[in-house]
């Protein structure tokens, strides 16, 4: 494989990888917006006139704010920091191991 087509290949991953964060931040941005919006009474127009909410029915949306924001900065982590440190090391390690196995005579 050439050295362009080294290149072109990694940075195809880097490409998919980021693309998939940033799918990732506008699907959290869509579903906690809707979620914000169901808890802060948006939607009670649409229910029955005899139905009423508690304000503890939705603290649930809290949480799972702060749970996915800490995926996502995971997952940040992963796309622009650990990727490029630990799998492009790991790459090259590996490339040097199998040039060497090829050095040897069977």
């Amino acid at each position: 494989m050439g050295s362009q087509e080294y290149k072109y290949e990694r940075a195809k991953k880097r490409a998919k990888a980021l693309r998939g964060f940033y799918r990732h931040i506008r699907v959290f941005v869509i579903i906690n917006g809707m979620l914000y919006l169901i808890k802060g009474g948006f939607f009670n127009w649409t229910l029955p006139k005899d139905v009423t909410l508690a304000s503890y029915y939705f603290d649930w949306i809290d949480i799972h704010l702060i749970i996915w924001i800490a995926i996502l900065l995971i997952h940040a982590g992963i796309v622009f920091v650990w990727q490029k440190r630990f799998l492009n090391n790991w790459e090259e390690r590996k490339i040097k191991e199998f040039m060497e196995k090829d050095k040897k005579p069977f």
